[in-house]
């Protein structure tokens, strides 16, 4: 079975169950296709104390019943448009972003086959980089 996993800033999860939903449905559409699909979802713990609670790992079911892993890896961020002293902050949220989803994609008894990240950054940069380190 061909395996994606989404790399995804901010995905659905207990806190904010209703973010990114958009990009929930899609993952739940792949995977009743009959693809693996796995999420690495970095919650940012500096911005939204209660990220702290969400469990690391999730088993989200479709409708249809199908299951899905999630992952929350704790990360910290200073958002995407934030500067210092003139340089933009969104190089070390998405450096710390990829390291988080890095940590999840070491784990994986299953190499994906397929990385996925919506929006450029910073989920399409950390998958660019990520897909290059692993040969994904």
């Amino acid at each position: 079975m061909k395996h994606i996993c989404f790399i995804i800033h901010l995905y659905s999860n207990p806190v904010k169950p209703y973010s990114m939903n958009f990009v929930q449905n899609l993952a739940w559409a792949v995977r009743d296709m009959g693809y693996k699909v796995t999420i690495i979802s970095p919650l940012p713990v500096n911005i939204i104390k209660a990220y702290i609670k969400v469990p690391y790992h999730l088993v989200e079911k479709t409708k249809k019943g199908n299951a899905i892993d999630v992952f929350y890896p704790k990360t910290i961020e200073f958002g995407q448009t934030k500067t210092f002293f003139g340089k933009s902050l969104c190089v070390v949220t998405t450096f710390f972003m990829e390291k988080a989803a890095e940590r999840v994609l070491r784990k994986l008894t299953e190499k994906p086959d397929v990385l996925y990240g919506h929006f450029l950054a910073p989920s399409g940069v950390v998958v660019a980089r990520l897909g290059k380190k692993y040969n994904i």
